[in-house]
């Protein structure tokens, strides 16, 4: 990218795939840059992962009076919070947005039919959505949140159509899904342009939103170019293709930095995002603590860690060193435990086997599916894994990954491997080990707990968590939820993946050491060096 071009195209490259351009109901991490861009929520997180505006007025606080005590209809404690848009919104053919397309956003999301991400939020959390006039809607929330004011999801325009008649069908009729160029689908300063979902070269193109009555970015037009795995963003590189590749594996930063050392800035940093095994502990092997115990110590984090980069830190908990109440709460693993991973299976009814895999007295084998994010599958650390289990007498077919849904659908594999990342600054989602969350049977998106664990314990800690948001309260509970998902393993922590991105030197950001290190909500800050 050269200064004189810089205020027209900004390439940036995402390793993934992304299936549709409605961040709601195609949630995932490669989706953000997207939402960001032309598809924005009402709130965020920003660099320092608090809570801040996108469309409204004033963040509603308890302190501004905006978030107030309330009573659920089942006489619980509970939260009411107004917000106040921000003046002269338009969508991107210059109609206005008002206080109903954001009722009529949570009056679609709740439908278990329409698959949203947080569904059960939108469901369970919030019972009442009510617009006060064009520009103010009120919801009354179940329970004392720490952050009652998250509401990142996009309006939806009312035009007679699924979404205010129907709106159980409002994803199959949703122009995002059926043709997402039309005009009066984006919010954001950029709207979508040209969507090529070609899986080995798939390009988003953003152009400006002529309509958007925010701050004007640099650049005229984004491009997302999707890439499926690090070896082809790699040859993108190379190619010259990219501007800047954002939130990647360190490989492809070092590439860039030997390919191109006059165009890049290779940021690295220790990052907040878990790679783990998520566990389906409806499976009736892994339903035993003690095999899930010694699928972990089977495994050496120091060693898989190591395969990724040397900035990946081996996780002792389930939340990283950064977080505020982080307590190591994991057994070591590696070789050094293999004979302790191979007694607890014994003792656990599974023997070896003659052809090396343990089996049960009904004869039945110790094999598991794994599914395993496509950029991952022909890596080493997908190798690595299976080689350490094959040493304990475990057998594992690997598949490819189909995201969260493929967990909860009619066949799904008894474990996945991916990155998640569970925590948000001071915060995490608790929700995610809560019995009340485990989703419904072909539901992908009603219950963040996917794990499918059920621990009344941990129910407890959740229901205590929700009542106390200052530090001094949370810290104890989170120290303690900390040790029980250290004991009873419903995911199997293995590294946190080191934050890498390669960016062009003409860029300045407006803080290249906060925790979020590229958020597109904050495009309008991007600058150029001339």
């Amino acid at each position: 990218m050269q200064p004189a071009q810089a205020g027209e195209v900004l390439r940036i490259g995402v390793v993934g795939q992304i299936s549709g351009t409605h961040p709601n109901i195609t949630a995932s991490g490669n989706t953000l840059m997207l939402s960001g861009l032309a598809a924005r929520g009402l709130t965020y997180f920003d660099g320092d992962v608090s809570m801040a505006c996108l469309l409204c007025e004033t963040l509603p606080t308890v302190e501004n009076g905006l978030v107030r005590d309330d009573v659920d209809p089942d006489g619980k404690p509970g939260q009411r919070v107004m917000f106040r848009l921000k003046p002269g919104l338009k969508w991107d053919d210059g109609k206005p947005i008002t206080a109903s397309d954001f009722v009529r956003a949570w009056r679609v999301g709740r439908e278990p039919e329409n698959d949203y991400a947080w569904q059960s939020r939108l469901a369970e959390e919030i019972w009442a959505a009510v617009a006060l006039d064009e520009r103010t809607f009120e919801v009354r929330r179940r329970g004392r949140s720490c952050a009652p004011s998250d509401f990142r999801f996009m309006p939806v325009r009312g035009d007679g159509g699924a979404a205010d008649h129907n709106p159980k069908s409002y994803r199959a009729q949703s122009p995002h899904m059926t043709s997402p160029l039309v005009r009066g689908l984006y919010v954001g300063p950029y709207r979508v342009t040209d969507y090529r979902p070609d899986p080995e070269n798939q390009v988003v193109t953003l152009d400006r939103n002529t309509h958007w009555s925010g701050g004007r970015p640099r650049f005229d037009r984004i491009e997302l170019v999707y890439r499926p795995t690090p070896q082809a963003m790699q040859q993108a590189v190379a190619e010259g293709l990219v501007d800047l590749v954002t939130d990647t594996r360190p490989a492809i930063a070092e590439a860039g930095m030997r390919l191109a050392p006059d165009r890049f800035v290779d940021f690295q940093r220790a990052g907040r995002t878990l790679m783990q095994v998520t566990l389906n502990l409806d499976d009736p092997a892994l339903s035993d603590v003690r095999v899930r115990r010694a699928l972990l110590l089977a495994l050496d984090r120091n060693a898989l860690a190591g395969l990724v980069s040397g900035k990946a830190a081996p996780a002792r908990s389930f939340l990283s060193e950064n977080f505020p109440a982080y307590l190591p709460s994991l057994a070591e693993g590696g070789l050094a435990a293999m004979s302790e991973a191979a007694k607890l299976l014994e003792t656990s009814g599974w023997r070896a086997g003659a052809d090396g895999v343990r089996r049960d007295s009904s004869d039945r084998p110790l094999a598991f599916r794994l599914a395993v994010a496509r950029a991952l599958l022909d890596g080493p650390l997908v190798q690595s894994i299976v080689e350490s289990w094959r040493g304990v007498g475990v057998r594992v077919d690997v598949e490819p990954w189909g995201g969260i849904a493929q967990l909860t659908g009619a066949n799904p594999p008894s474990m996945a491997l991916f990155g998640y990342t569970i925590e948000g600054g001071a915060n995490i989602d608790f929700h995610i080990f809560a019995s009340h969350s485990i989703p419904k049977p072909g539901e992908a998106r009603n219950g963040l707990n996917i794990f499918r664990y059920r621990s009344a314990a941990v129910d407890a800690i959740v229901a205590q968590l929700r009542e106390g948001c200052a530090p001094e309260r949370l810290t104890p509970g989170f120290r303690d939820l900390q040790r029980h998902i250290g004991q009873d393993l419903p995911l199997l922590p293995l590294f946190f993946m080191p934050e890498a991105h390669l960016l062009p030197r003409a860029l300045a950001l407006p803080d290249a050491q906060r925790v979020q290190l590229l958020l597109t909500q904050e495009i309008e800050n991007w600058q150029i060096r001339d």
